[in-house]
């Protein structure tokens, strides 16, 4: 493991397993029947870590493809894109259209140019050190039910669970600039003085 803390999914699994009490491992095979739920484990919760809506590291767009000889079979939609490959969750479409997602594409009544905003699965060498430790403590908590021989300790790791969630949230949050509120009715209302 690096000096800045894990950087690759092994290694997140690792530091899962020691801060479970148990010794550090360098492949899932090596950690037996634990490694085997670990793995399952890791790929479902980054999975969803990744699709918060509080995270921005993993967001961008794109334009969508439009699919060629799509033959529309229900409702309303005539025209389909294809999602990206590395697509997790919908953030925006520009423009607003109405759409609904089937599987791996959009379908949509128009045929315009379709842009996505969109978050994705970003590699864990390009997460912040903060978002790295909180998936360590997530994680551990998974793993906690089923290999931690101590419920004081399943229980200290929740409570730093959420100290870790609330770093990789403030962190992240800095990376694009606070708008303040110019014109809105709450701000019409308010005293003056």
């Amino acid at each position: 493991m690096s000096t800045t803390g894990p950087t690759t999914e092994i290694e997140i699994v690792s530091a899962a397993f020691v801060l479970n009490g148990k010794d550090p491992v360098q492949s899932y095979d090596e950690a037996g029947k634990a490694g085997l739920a670990a793995k399952a484990l890791y790929d479902m919760t980054i999975s969803s870590i990744l699709t918060y809506p509080h995270f921005r590291f993993n967001t961008k767009t794109t334009t969508l493809q439009l699919i060629a000889n799509f033959d529309p079979d229900f409702d309303q939609w005539n025209f389909a894109y294809q999602l990206p490959h590395d697509f997790l969750s919908l953030i925006r479409l520009y423009p607003n259209i109405n759409f609904q997602i089937f599987q791996d594409r959009i379908y949509s009544a128009s045929n315009s140019k379709l842009q996505m905003e969109y978050r994705y699965q970003v590699p864990v060498s390009k997460w912040s050190p903060p978002m790295r430790e909180y998936a360590v403590y997530e994680i551990a908590i998974g793993l906690g039910i089923s290999i931690a021989e101590s419920a004081q300790l399943y229980e200290a790791l929740k409570k730093q669970h959420f100290e870790k969630r609330a770093m990789a949230l403030f962190v992240d949050s800095q990376n694009h600039p606070q708008r303040p509120m110019q014109n809105s009715s709450w701000i019409a209302v308010r005293g003056r003085g």
